[in-house]
C-alpha cells in the first residue's frame, strides 16, 4: 500500500528514475506508469476498481482516497486490500517479465 501511496516500487516512472529500465510506458496499455494511472486508470486493474468502489461506496480518486480511508477501519481495510492486490499483481507480472528477459539473454 506505501508503495502505490509513494510511487516507489513497479511503477515504469520509478523504475526508469532508477535506471532499471528505459521506458516507462505501462505493461497494460500506452499510459505512463504512474501510480496514479495504476490505481485510478489503467484499464488492466477496472474490475478491482470497481469492485473497490462498489464495497467501499465510494468513487476513488487521487483527492478523496486518503480520506475514505479514514471513514473508518473497513473503509481502511477494503481499500488497503484493493492497493495490496494491484501492487501484487504488478509485482507478478515484472517478475515474469523479468524472467522473460532473461531467458531471452541465454
Amino acid at each position: 500500500m506505501t508503495q502505490a501511496l509513494t510511487g516507489h516500487g513497479c511503477f515504469g516512472t520509478f523504475l526508469k528514475r532508477i535506471r532499471k529500465v528505459s521506458v516507462d510506458t505501462c505493461k497494460y496499455c500506452p499510459e505512463t506508469d504512474t501510480p496514479e494511472h495504476t490505481v485510478f486508470q489503467c484499464v488492466r486493474f477496472d474490475v478491482e476498481r470497481r469492485t473497490c468502489c462498489f464495497e467501499t461506496d465510494c468513487s476513488l480518486t487521487p483527492d478523496n482516497i486518503v480520506q475514505c480511508m479514514l471513514e473508518n477501519q473497513q473503509q481502511w481495510n477494503r481499500i488497503a486490500r484493493f492497493l495490496e492486490r494491484i501492487m501484487l499483481q504488478k509485482e507478478a507480472d515484472e517478475r515474469t517479465c523479468q524472467t522473460s528477459r532473461n531467458t531471452i539473454k541465454l
